[in-house]
């Protein structure tokens, strides 16, 4: 969308006119960017974005005209990716709210800290506006699941905000679905919001005294080992990542938890109530193992030997975990935990798939491989990928040849010698259509 467009800006004008007068109480009306990159770069928005030092300015710009047409509205905008960083020249107008995002953020240390160049941001649109919002992010939004250990930031944060004249947060979680510790983390936000200086050991010994009783020492030890496996190690945490890229997630900061939580479960398996928020602080840990055990080679060349009705065992104790403690999703984008069940089920059938064909039994003998070469391979693929599932895990085992590849017709299978990829969420093998190998 072209911003200085006169006829752009009416359109938008008219369309905001509309939607007011729908809603004629309502005060905050957004007027804000796409998520994404594509702003507009003709020679008059290009002019503009140099002029002001930033495409912020050339937004502000645009959206300071229709505020004008409702003095009585407070229109707010996103500072956000590429408009992040403040404009020189030009602030926002008297009813307009700037919305400042951190999600590029490391979350392994506070803002101020970790985080200089968001930090500056702040300061710069402080000393522009009096309505400056941040919309913060507080849980690990690819993995909802997985250990995130960011407590030890949030009061710093909030603290800095307040220093520099912000007075609205928005602390974005998981919303509706749970996330690891969602309960104890939105009221630990909820009380820091209302006052950054309150005493944050008090708060969460009240909540964790009141919600997991007898379970509060061991889930605390759980805590702080991770915290100083952050704050000891490379100090990064981002919000989009997965266990297996975690080096704080060692086996016996994890053990601690499994260890003592275990004992607890079996004392009060009478106690539905603890058992199900049990289950909210354990299912991670879980969760984490069972994603960790993809990249170990020693753990996954264990696995491939079990029967699959064990490892079915361990799987279903997952997504029986989250269905009580209420996980409806695995991350932002759906994805439940039985559909985790069946993809990792598959997931290690692809795995003993590889290792077959390594001591030589032919690709095709493999039903599920048959079945990949009655399809156009990469149809499968992106059907695979628009359901939220894993790749097409036709991957090998490390230190042996990976499985064959199919020529699209069912017809031939034969080998790929291009190793396999490493793709953050899983490991993906290379299909291809070429007939004869």
């Amino acid at each position: 969308m072209c911003l200085s467009n006169d006829t752009v800006r009416q359109i938008v004008t008219d369309a905001l006119r509309e939607k007011i007068r729908e809603k004629p109480d309502a005060k905050y009306w957004s007027v804000s960017q796409n998520d994404n990159y594509d702003y507009c770069k003709c020679p008059r928005c290009a002019a503009a974005d140099l002029r002001y030092g930033s495409p912020a300015g050339t937004l502000l710009g645009f959206v300071n005209k229709i505020a004008a047409s409702f003095p009585d509205k407070t229109i707010s905008t996103l500072a956000y990716q590429y408009t992040r960083q403040a404009p020189r020249g030009i602030k926002p107008a008297k009813n307009v709210s700037v919305c400042l995002c951190s999600i590029e953020c490391n979350r392994g240390e506070s803002i101020e800290d970790g985080c200089a160049d968001f930090a500056r941001d702040v300061r710069a649109w402080s000393a522009l506006t009096n309505h400056l919002m941040i919309w913060d992010y507080v849980v690990q939004f690819r993995s909802y699941v997985s250990p995130f250990p960011n407590w030890h930031t949030l009061q710093p944060n909030l603290q800095f905000f307040r220093q520099h004249g912000v007075n609205m947060v928005f602390e974005q979680g998981s919303g509706r679905d749970r996330s690891e510790f969602s309960d104890m983390r939105a009221y630990l936000l909820a009380k820091l919001m209302w006052n950054p200086q309150a005493n944050m050991d008090s708060i969460l010994t009240d909540f964790g005294d009141g919600y997991y009783g007898p379970a509060r020492p061991a889930i605390w030890a759980y805590i702080h080992r991770l915290t100083e496996a952050v704050l000891n190690g490379d100090r990064q945490l981002t919000i989009y990542n997965i266990p297996q890229n975690e080096p704080f997630l060692d086996s016996a900061g994890m053990d601690v938890l499994n260890r003592e939580l275990g004992q607890l479960l079996r004392t009060h398996r009478d106690d539905s109530v603890f058992i199900n928020r049990m289950m909210g602080a354990y299912t991670p840990v879980l969760f984490a193992r069972m994603e960790r055990s993809k990249t170990d080679s020693t753990q996954l060349v264990a696995m491939l030997k079990w029967p699959t009705a064990q490892l079915d065992r361990n799987l279903r104790a997952f997504t029986e975990g989250c269905a009580r403690a209420g996980i409806r999703n695995l991350h932002e984008g759906g994805y439940a935990p039985g559909q985790y069940r069946l993809d990792y089920l598959a997931y290690i059938e692809n795995m003993r798939l590889a290792d077959g064909v390594a001591n030589g039994k032919r690709p095709t003998d493999h039903p599920g491989l048959h079945h990949l070469c009655q399809r156009r391979p990469e149809r499968a693929h992106q059907q695979a990928h628009r359901r939220n599932r894993l790749p097409l895990q036709l991957a090998g085992v490390p230190g042996h040849r990976p499985p064959g590849h199919c020529d699209g017709r069912g017809e031939r299978a034969g080998f790929n010698d291009t190793g396999f990829l490493s793709a953050g969420s899983a490991v993906v093998g290379l299909l291809s259509r070429e007939s004869g190998v």
